[in-house]
C-alpha cells in the first residue's frame, strides 16, 4: 500500500521519453498559454493561491519553499515557524505566526547552510551557519582546507542584533573549523552548542594514511613501474616528508628525512606512528553561553573515541550524543551519551531499544522522549508498530506507551510529550495521538510521503512540508465533526468521470470500488489524483490524473497489473512493436484522443522504443497545428499520447495524454549552427567538438514546451508558466548512429529548455 499510495498519477516511467508529457505532469499550463504569477502572501495576507485538498481537515498553504534544500525551524512554544527561501545565493528567512498566519521577513542571508537554522522555543533567537571562503576569513596562506568555512551566528529576532559566535580565524577555534558546523540551541536561546573535530588532525591522518598506502605500493611493485612513474611517485613521497604539516611531527619523533633515495624503514615507521597518534579525531564541544565562549575537549570511554558522534538533543544544561557505528548490529540497543559540561566526560546515559526516529528531552531534562519501533529479539526484526518511550537519564525503568500505529520518518510531539503527530506507514494518512486519552484521530488523508512535521505546544497547529510547499493544519478537538472537514463527496463527480474513462477504454470497473483522491489547485493548474482499488484484487491499483478545468483524464498508471477485467480486444501475447502500436491506436480511439487524420506516430530515432526491464514498448502519437503562412507555414506539435504497453500480454501499463495551448506568433529565428552549439555546451558538461556524435538539425521538429520561471522577490515567491515553441533536435552517437538524447531549443532565444536522455549512463 505504501508504495502504491506514494506514487500519484503522474507517469514517472515516461518522463524521460516524452518531454511534453513530463512538463504536463509537473503542472498544467496557464489558461491560454499565458503566464501564471503567484506571489507569496505578505505579512498581512492570510493565504496563497495554491491548495492540496483531500479527505480530512483543509490544509492552508503557508509558503513556497521550492524543491531546494530548505532551512526550517520551529518555535514550538510560541506557535511560530521560521523558514528560508533561497534565491540564487541569498536566502530570505521568514517567520510565520501560526495563529494569525502573518508572515514577516526576519533576515536576508547570503550562503546560508539550510540545515543549520535553529530557533529558541519562544522564537526570539535564531542560530545559523553561513559559508565563507577560507582565504577571505583566515589571513594565512598555510590554511587552505576546507575551501569554505561554516561561520556561526546568533540573531535576536525582534531587534535584528547579530553576532558571530566563534572566531574561527584564531586559536583555539581555528583548529575546529569546518564547512558543516551544525549548531544546537538551548530552549531559552541563551546557549549554543556545536560538536566539532580537530580538522587539522583529521586532515593529517587522512593524508598520512594515503602516504603509507602509496609507499607500500611503491615498495611492492616498484620494479614493475615505468621509470617516470617510479620517479614521480618517489618524488611525491619525499616532498610530503618536508611539508608544513609533517616536518614538525618528524622533528618531535627525532627523525630527519633523507634528501633522496628509497623511503627508509625509519621514515615509514615514523609515518605509521603519526597515523596512530592522529587516529583519535579529538572532539570538542564549542559552547556559547550568554556571550561567553568555551572550548570543552571531550573525553570518551575507551573504544569510543575513534567513532564520530553527533548531537541529537540539547537542554539548558544538557547535551546528548549518539555515535553511528556501522559495524554494530542494527538490532542492538543504540547507546545515547550525555556530556558533563564541566569535565567534558562523555558517558552512556541510556541504551535505546528499537529503531529510533525521534529523540527529545522533556521539560525537566531528566527524561528522554524517544519515538521508536521496537524489535523482536528472537526473529531480529523491527516490528510494525511505534511507541513513545520515556526513559529516565538516571537509569530508571522506561515508561512505554503504544502510539496505535506505525509511523514514517520523524513523528513529532509536543514538549510535554502529551500529543504525538505522525504519518502512518501503512495508509500514509496524518494522525494525532492523545496519550492521556489513549486515542488516535485521523487528521487528513494523504497520497504521498511528506517531509518535515512540526506541532505547536498547544497542539492546535500542525505544519508539514510537501513537494516544496509548507502546509498548515489547524487542529480542533474533534476533526471529523468540524464544519471544515472534507468528505469523499467533494470529489465524487470527477471520480465518476475517471471511472467512465476506464469503462470507455474497456475495463470492467465494479460498483464496489475503493478509492482515494487528492485535489491540487493553483499555480495555473487544477487537477485531481485518484487511486482506484478493487477489493477482489487488493494487489493491484489504478492511478489517475484528472484535469478538472479541461474535464478530461490526463494520465493513468497500473503499477502492478490491471485491478479490473479488460476487454479481450486490448489483450495479446508475445506482441511485436507493430502489434503494440495497433493496440495503442485502438485504446486512443476508444477514449477519443487524437482522432482524425492529424494523428501521427512518433519514434525518436530509427528504432522502436523498448524497455527490456519491464518487457514493454513505448508508443508515442502526436497531433498539432499549422503556424505561419505560405512558404513559412510549418507543423507544430502541441498534443501527445504516450503509452507503455507490455509485450507479453498487451497490458497498458501507462498512458499519458498531454496538451499545451498553441503558440502562434513566437519568432523562429535561431540559426541551426547556434542551436547545435547550445546543445554541445548545455549546462556545465560541454561535449568536445571531436566527440563522435551527430546532431541532426536537418530533421528537427517543432513542438510546444512549457517553460517554468520561478524566483523570489521582495514581495515573495513568483512562478510563471509560459508556453514556448521549441525545436526538438535528436543527437546520435557514431558510428552506431544510435539515439542518445533529444534536446528542446527555444526557437527565439536558443535557450535549452529541456533534454530527454535515451541511455542509462549518459554521455556528458
Amino acid at each position: 500500500m505504501q508504495i502504491l499510495r506514494a506514487v500519484t498519477a503522474g507517469l514517472a516511467g515516461l518522463v524521460l521519453l516524452s518531454q511534453t508529457a513530463a512538463c504536463d505532469q509537473r503542472g498544467a499550463q496557464s489558461p491560454g498559454g499565458g503566464t501564471g504569477s503567484v506571489p507569496m502572501a505578505d505579512s498581512t495576507a492570510p493565504g496563497i493561491d495554491f491548495a492540496k485538498t483531500s479527505v480530512g481537515l483543509p490544509a492552508h498553504t503557508l509558503d513556497f519553499i521550492t524543491d531546494r534544500p530548505v532551512a526550517l525551524a520551529g518555535a514550538r512554544g510560541a506557535g511560530k515557524v521560521f523558514f528560508g527561501a533561497a534565491n540564487e545565493d541569498v536566502t530570505r528567512v521568514y517567520c510565520r505566526d501560526l495563529a494569525t498566519r502573518q508572515r514577516t521577513l526576519v533576515a536576508e542571508l547570503s550562503d546560508l547552510v539550510p540545515a543549520s537554522l535553529v530557533s529558541s522555543r519562544d522564537g526570539e533567537v535564531l542560530i545559523y551557519s553561513r559559508l565563507r571562503e577560507i582565504d577571505r576569513y583566515i589571513d594565512d596562506p598555510f590554511y587552505q582546507f576546507p575551501a569554505r568555512l561554516s561561520i556561526l551566528y546568533r540573531r535576536e529576532v525582534s531587534s535584528g542584533q547579530t553576532e558571530e559566535l566563534f572566531d574561527f580565524s584564531v586559536e583555539p577555534w581555528r583548529t575546529y573549523r569546518d564547512d558543516q558546523q551544525m549548531p544546537f540551541i538551548s530552549p531559552d536561546g541563551s546557549r549554543a552548542y556545536v560538536l566539532a573535530y580537530d580538522i587539522d588532525r583529521l586532515s593529517l591522518n587522512r593524508q598520512v594514511t594515503d602516504w603509507l598506502a602509496v609507499a607500500a605500493d611503491l615498495k611492492q611493485r616498484g620494479e614493475e613501474m615505468e621509470e617516470q612513474e617510479y620517479s614521480d611517485t618517489l618524488t611525491g613521497l619525499r616532498d610530503y616528508l618536508v611539508s608544513g604539516y609533517i616536518a614538525p611531527r618528524f622533528e618531535e619523533l627525532g627523525i630527519e628525512p633523507e634528501a633522496e633515495g628509497m623511503i627508509t624503514d625509519a621514515e615509514q615507521g615514523a609515518m605509521a606512528e603519526i597515523e596512530r597518534q592522529t587516529s583519535d579525531p579529538q572532539a570538542a564541544l564549542l559552547i556559547w553561553d550568554n556571550g561567553e565562549t568555551q572550548l570543552l575537549p571531550l573525553e570518551f570511554a575507551e573504544g569510543r573515541d575513534y567513532l564520530y558522534h553527533y548531537i541529537v538533543a540539547t537542554g539548558s544544561r544538557t547535551v546528548l550524543l549518539v555515535a553511528p557505528d556501522t559495524a554494530a548490529d542494527p538490532i542492538l540497543p543504540q547507546p545515547i551519551y550525555t556530556v558533563d559540561l564541566v569535565t567534558g566526560e562523555v558517558t552512556e546515559a541510556v541504551a535505546a531499544e528499537g529503531s529510533l526516529s525521534t529523540i527529545e528531552l522533556d521539560p525537566t531534562e531528566r527524561n528522554l522522549q524517544l519515538i521508536v519501533n521496537p524489535v523482536d529479539t528472537e526473529s531480529r526484526e523491527v516490528l510494525t508498530r511505534t511507541e513513545l518511550q520515556v526513559v529516565p537519564l538516571d537509569g530508571g525503568a522506561p515508561e512505554v506507551t503504544g502510539l496505535l500505529g506505525d509511523y514514517l520518518g520523524f513523528a513529532n510531539l509536543t514538549t510535554d510529550g502529551s500529543i504525538v503527530v505522525g504519518q502512518d506507514r501503512d495508509d500514509l494518512d496524518l494522525y494525532r495521538v492523545d496519550l492521556a486519552a489513549g486515542s488516535r484521530t485521523r487528521l487528513k488523508k494523504l497520497m504521498s510521503e511528506i517531509g518535515s512535521i512540526f506541532v505547536s505546544d498547544d497542539a492546535r497547529h500542525l505544519i508539514y512540508s510537501d513537494s516544496g510547499v509548507l502546509f498548515q493544519l489547524d487542529l480542533p478537538e474533534d476533526p471529523a465533526a468540524d464544519p471544515a472537514w472534507i468528505t469523499d463527496e467533494y470529489a465524487a463527480g470527477h471520480l465518476q468521470e475517471a471511472i467512465a474513462f476506464f469503462r470507455a477504454l474497456g475495463l470492467e470497473v465494479p460498483e464496489a470500488l475503493e478509492s482515494d483522491w487528492e485535489e491540487r489547485q493553483g499555480l495555473g493548474a487544477h487537477e485531481y489524483a485518484f487511486e482506484l482499488r478493487n477489493p477482489e484484487r487488493p494487489e493491484a491499483t489504478a492511478l489517475v490524473r484528472y484535469m478538472a478545468d479541461e474535464g478530461r483524464v490526463a494520465s493513468v498508471w497500473f503499477p502492478s497489473g490491471y485491478p479490473f477485467e479488460i476487454d479481450a480486444e486490448l489483450q495479446g501475447s508475445d506482441l511485436d512493436y507493430y502489434g503494440v502500436e495497433s493496440l495503442a491506436e485502438l485504446a486512443l480511439d476508444r477514449v477519443g484522443w487524437l482522432q482524425g487524420g492529424t494523428r501521427s506516430i512518433y519514434q525518436p530515432g530509427p528504432n522502436p522504443l523498448y524497455d527490456a526491464r519491464s518487457g514493454s514498448y513505448v508508443v508515442i502519437f502526436r497531433d498539432g497545428y499549422w503556424i505561419g503562412s505560405g512558404a513559412d507555414e510549418e507543423w507544430a506539435y502541441n498534443r501527445e499520447a504516450t503509452l507503455r504497453i507490455r509485450a507479453s500480454d498487451g497490458m497498458i501499463a501507462e498512458m499519458t495524454l498531454s496538451e499545451l495551448e498553441p503558440v502562434m506568433s513566437q519568432p523562429r529565428e535561431i540559426p541551426m549552427d547556434r542551436a547545435a552549439y547550445n546543445i554541445r555546451n548545455f549546462e556545465d558538461r560541454p561535449i568536445p567538438e571531436e566527440a563522435p556524435i551527430r546532431i541532426d538539425t536537418e530533421n528537427r521538429r517543432l513542438v510546444v514546451h512549457q517553460q517554468r520561471l520561478d524566483h523570489w522577490t521582495d514581495q515573495g515567491y513568483e512562478l510563471a508558466l509560459v508556453n514556448r515553441l521549441c525545436y526538438e533536435i535528436d543527437t546520435f552517437i557514431m558510428p552506431e548512429d544510435a539515439l542518445i538524447y533529444t534536446t528542446l531549443i527555444d526557437t527565439e532565444t536558443g535557450k535549452v529548455l529541456g533534454e530527454i536522455s535515451f541511455q542509462p549512463t549518459g554521455v556528458r
